[in-house]
C-alpha cells in the first residue's frame, strides 16, 4: 500500500480491553458477579483513552481525563469559584463515559439511508460518512465514529438540518455551535483558569454533562470564526487543528482544567460557505465535500418526499413544486418554512 493510501485510512481505535468472568474471581454463584462485580471493575479499572467494555454486553466505556488531583487547583486565585468548577468537570471527565451509536455494518447503512431520504442532495458527504464510520468499525471500534468532515455549501441549503438530523439518527448527543457568534476560540477550547475570565470550553463542558464521549459536535459558519483575543492565530480557523488528528486530540491538554483530557472520539462536522477562507493544514485533517445549489428539480424532489416524511396532505405536492418552478421558493431553507407553516396549520385547533 502506498504511504499515501496508508494516511488516507482512519486512525486505528485503541484495543478493545474486555473483563472474562475468569478474572471476576471465585464466589458461591458466579452469574451474579458477572452482573455486579464485572460493571464496578470496568468503573474503576478503565484506562484513560482505552475503550473497554462488559463481557456480554453492547456498549463500551472509556475515561477521557485521569483523577483530577485537587491540590493542583489550590491557591490560584482568591476566589475558588474556578478552581472549583474545574475540579467538577474534571471529575465528571475521569469517570468512564460511554461509547455509544450504531457500531455494525447494517446498522450504519440504516442510519446512513435514513438521513439521505429526507437530505438526498446530501448523497456525497452522507457516503463518506458511511465509508469512514464503516472503515472504523472493521479496524474494532466498539461505536459510532467517522473522520471529521467540512461541508462547503451556499447558504440555504440545508447543511445545519443534515447534520442535526444525522446525530438525531445516530441516538449521540449533538452539540451545536454557530461560528459567527464567537469572538474568540473558547467555546471550543478553554481559556487558562488563572485568568479572571476564564471559562471551560462548551466542548468539554457537553461532554462532562451528557457522560458520551463520541457526541457530534456541529461547527456553523465555520469560515466566519474569528479570534480577537491578544496572541491568537493569525488565522482564527487553526485553533481546531490539534483536534482534527487523533493523536493530538488524544493528548489535548485543557488549560481551564489544567490536565489532559482525550478528544479523539468526537464525531467533528464543519460547515461553511467558503472553503478558501478556512486554513490548508484544517482542510488537510478532514474529508472535504463541495456541493453547489440545489437546483430546481432537486428542491421540487425534496418538497415531495418532505410532504410525505411529514404525514401532510398529498394536495400540498403540486402548489408547492409549482412555488418552486415560479422561483417563489428558490431555497430548501424557504422550503422548510413553508413546510413549517404547513404543520403549524394542519395541528392548529378549530376554534368554535
Amino acid at each position: 500500500m502506498s504511504k499515501s493510501a496508508k494516511n488516507a485510512l482512519p486512525p486505528a481505535t485503541p484495543p478493545l480491553e474486555f473483563d472474562d468472568p475468569a478474572d471476576l474471581g471465585d464466589g458461591p454463584n458466579p452469574v451474579e458477579r458477572l452482573l455486579n462485580d464485572a460493571e464496578l471493575d470496568t468503573l474503576n479499572r478503565t484506562a484513560v483513552g482505552r475503550p473497554r467494555m462488559l463481557w456480554g454486553s453492547d456498549t463500551a466505556f472509556v475515561r477521557l481525563s485521569p483523577e483530577p488531583d485537587p491540590s493542583a487547583y489550590s491557591g490560584k486565585r482568591s476566589d475558588r469559584g474556578p478552581d472549583f468548577r474545574a475540579i467538577e468537570i474534571a471529575r465528571a471527565l475521569s469517570d468512564p463515559l460511554a461509547l455509544k451509536g450504531p457500531a455494525k455494518a447494517h446498522a450504519i447503512d440504516e442510519l446512513v439511508a435514513t438521513v439521505f431520504e429526507a437530505a438526498p442532495n446530501f448523497a456525497r458527504p452522507l457516503e463518506a460518512i458511511r465509508q469512514s464510520a464503516q472503515s472504523m468499525v472493521r479496524r474494532g471500534a466498539p461505536h459510532f465514529q467517522f473522520k471529521p468532515i467540512l461541508i462547503e455549501a451556499p447558504p440555504g441549503c440545508g447543511k445545519t438540518t443534515m447534520a442535526m438530523r444525522l446525530a438525531a439518527a445516530s441516538g449521540l448527543p449533538a452539540l451545536y455551535l454557530d461560528a459567527t457568534a464567537m469572538t474568540t476560540g473558547t467555546p471550543i477550547v478553554s481559556a487558562d483558569s488563572v485568568w479572571s475570565h476564564a471559562r471551560p470550553s462548551e466542548v468539554v463542558q457537553f461532554l462532562a454533562n451528557e457522560q458520551v464521549a463520541n457526541p457530534i459536535i456541529i461547527v456553523d459558519e465555520f469560515d466566519k470564526l474569528q479570534n480577537l483575543s491578544a496572541h491568537a492565530r493569525s488565522d482564527a480557523t487553526e485553533i481546531m487543528l490539534p483536534l482534527l488528528q487523533r493523536d493530538t486530540a488524544a493528548a489535548h491538554v485543557d488549560h481551564f482544567l489544567q490536565s489532559r483530557v482525550d478528544l479523539s472520539f468526537i464525531n467533528w462536522i464543519l460547515l461553511c460557505n467558503d472553503l478558501n477562507r478556512i486554513a490548508r493544514p484544517v482542510r488537510d485533517r478532514c474529508t472535504v465535500i463541495r456541493l453547489n445549489a440545489p437546483d430546481v428539480d432537486e428542491i421540487a424532489e425534496i418538497a415531495r418526499r418532505e410532504v410525505q416524511r411529514r404525514g401532510l396532505p398529498d394536495e400540498l405536492v403540486a402548489p408547492l413544486i409549482r412555488a418552486v418552478r415560479t422561483g417563489r421558493l428558490t431555497s430548501l431553507r424557504k422550503l422548510h418554512k413553508a413546510l413549517d407553516r404547513a404543520d403549524a396549520a394542519a395541528t392548529r385547533p378549530l376554534l368554535n
